[in-house]
């Protein structure tokens, strides 16, 4: 994936966290705490595409991948309990879990290409 790629894909996967997070946060009664994250990280990434250019952008996006595949991870493991009810969405966090994780290597090998002056 080229860098210019990347660049536009997380900007798309910011504004589609957010968009996903304003659609859960409406049709559901989540604790507020639960989904200020979820906000915050969108929030970082999309400072952190708009800072792609500068020398510390692609550690930024990096830190954003890393940040959102924490809240994920997290948020897997609270689906799992055995106190949830059985209809809770664990599968797609698993999804996403995965994509997120893919997301974060993806960024880290586009940051140590352009630390060589490869990209």
């Amino acid at each position: 994936m080229s860098a210019a790629v990347f660049y536009r894909y997380s900007f798309v996967s910011a504004l589609a966290l957010a968009t996903g997070e304003t659609w859960f946060v409406i049709t559901t009664d989540k604790y507020a705490p639960l989904w200020l994250d979820d906000y915050f990280a969108a929030t970082v990434m999309l400072i952190s595409v708009a800072l792609w250019r500068r020398s510390y952008g692609p550690a930024l996006v990096l830190a954003s991948w890393t940040f959102i595949l924490g809240n994920l991870y997290a948020m897997l493991f609270t689906r799992l309990e055995p106190a949830n009810p059985p209809d809770r969405p664990w599968m797609l966090v698993s999804i996403l879990v995965i994509w997120a994780l893919i997301s974060s290597i993806a960024a880290l090998v586009l940051m140590i290409k352009r630390s060589r002056n490869l990209v």
